[in-house]
């Protein structure tokens, strides 16, 4: 079997697209073979298709679809990671968690809201799509931490202090921003003269 490479094929390329020169066509090939090689060796999936077909899949696939959901969800979150990266956002300096509706209650009935709430356990969030996407939580949260911990990091027995209710998630499942007068009515306990 005779290895082929693919500079053997750039005639018959250019001839579809005479707009391009050589040196191009070269440039965007070699361009997309690294790219493939990188999410492949940062674990994400690649699909190469064009309108109507698919061309190359690189990934697993299951016949079990319950299987196939829990890997779609690890692989998303590569994907989310790998754009973090790629456009370059600078860390914020605020970490991410959600609140299920009880904990939230909980948190806002304390009097002790100012001095920090604590947690037997918390996951915390560097990208805030990752911590919405998680279903379980309906209110969320970012606080201030000094230094980068990786992507998510848990705590156990944690005061989270300086935390900032941001967002809610509505009952037709959709995320909205919390206004400043929300935050105010909902988390500054009155007294009562």
């Amino acid at each position: 079997m005779e290895l082929a490479r693919c500079d053997k094929y750039y005639d018959k390329v250019l001839e579809k697209f005479p707009g391009i020169s050589r040196k191009q066509l070269d440039k965007i090939i070699k361009h997309g073979c690294c790219s493939l090689y990188l999410y492949n060796l940062y674990g994400g999936d690649v699909l190469l298709k064009i309108p109507g077909k698919y061309i190359m899949y690189f990934g697993k696939l299951f016949n079990d679809s319950l299987l196939f959901t829990k890997y779609a969800l690890i692989k998303w979150k590569i994907k989310l990671r790998i754009k973090y990266w790629q456009n370059k956002t600078q860390f914020d300096g605020y970490y991410y968690f959600g609140l299920t509706d009880e904990l939230f209650k909980e948190w806002h009935n304390s009097r002790l809201r100012n001095k920090g709430k604590h947690f037997e356990r918390i996951k915390f969030y560097k990208i805030l799509d990752e911590c919405t996407h998680d279903r379980r939580y309906n209110h969320f949260f970012r606080m201030p931490y000094p230094e980068f911990c990786g992507f998510t990091m848990y705590k156990e027995d944690y005061i989270a202090r300086n935390i900032e209710y941001i967002y809610r998630r509505k009952p037709d499942k959709s995320i909205e921003p919390v206004s400043y007068e929300t935050k105010r009515n909902k988390c500054v306990k009155r007294r009562v003269k």
